[in-house]
């Protein structure tokens, strides 16, 4: 893929780019420039939901602001369940990514001063956007991060994804779910599915035929590297793989979402309780 195919977008498909470009600065606008207390104690008002499986799920709100930036979060806790020692563990993880996340940005954003004329210091949101129990046998929690430095050409959304074993606690890797010991043909064949379906999704956003050589689609960002595979949530039909912005397309794209089904996974998945569970 060279440096012209990637920046080569059709007439019809300009006009929505831009749409959702706008849409992206708008929400991040909205966050960072409305005023803001310093660092605040976790308060009462949080929005609960409770999963079928009787587990309840809170968002508790921090914010802070410095000179140079405004950081704007919300932790999840878990509540409902039966063993307190799980649920503390989940907890306990669970507030640990919302701080790698903040240190990591505070870090940055510390040594990236107001850029003269920008119309919005550095700043950072974290929401919870959804949790789910997936059939008694995991709790997923989905995050989105909003990343902006003062003075870069726009914001970055990424999502962070959790898929809690209920059993023990453990946030699960792609290696707790498929049985390695077979080889890496898991994830030759989640590759092969998210790719099909990736220039799918996106050459009908483009307008595009498939296998059109405009077609804006990076191929790197979907092949057998494992790394590309990291964001993902279990769901009752199969599991969802999540695809960052620039990971497979431009920026204007956004994130890129592909749902493979257990009927795709199943044979190269652990054997145990808890493939037993999903896919059942």
């Amino acid at each position: 893929m060279n440096s012209s195919s990637r920046t080569s977008f059709t007439a019809g498909s300009s006009s929505a780019i831009i749409i959702v470009v706008l849409v992206i600065i708008i929400a991040v606008l909205a966050i960072f420039l409305i005023p803001r207390g310093k660092v605040e104690a976790p308060t009462s008002d949080q929005v609960a939901t409770t999963t079928p499986s009787g587990i309840v799920v809170t968002a508790t709100k921090q914010s802070s602001e410095q000179p140079s930036y405004n950081i704007d979060t919300e932790t999840p806790v878990v509540s409902g369940m039966a063993d307190a020692v799980i649920q503390k563990k989940i907890n306990d993880q669970l507030a640990a990514k919302v701080k790698e996340i903040t240190t990591d940005f505070r870090n940055q954003a510390v040594n990236t001063p107001v850029t003269s004329g920008a119309d919005t210091k550095s700043g950072l949101g974290i929401e919870m956007s959804s949790y789910s129990t997936v059939k008694d046998a995991v709790l997923t929690v989905r995050m989105t991060v909003l990343i902006y430095f003062s003075g870069a050409a726009h914001p970055m959304m990424l999502s962070e994804a959790s898929n809690f074993d209920l059993k023990t606690g453990a946030d699960l890797n792609l290696v707790d779910i498929f049985d390695t010991t077979k080889g890496v043909g898991y994830l030759a064949a989640i590759s092969e599915y998210t790719t099909k379906e990736l220039k799918a999704q996106l050459s009908k956003a483009q307008n595009l035929p498939a296998n059109s050589t405009e077609l804006q689609f990076f191929e790197e960002g979907s092949n057998s590297n494992p790394e590309n595979f990291q964001t993902f949530l279990v769901e009752d039909s199969g599991i969802r793989f999540i695809f960052t912005q620039y990971q497979v397309a431009p920026y204007a794209a956004g994130e890129q979402e592909v749902l493979v089904p257990y009927s795709q996974l199943k044979k190269f998945m652990k054997e145990g309780a808890l493939t037993d569970a999903l896919t059942r």
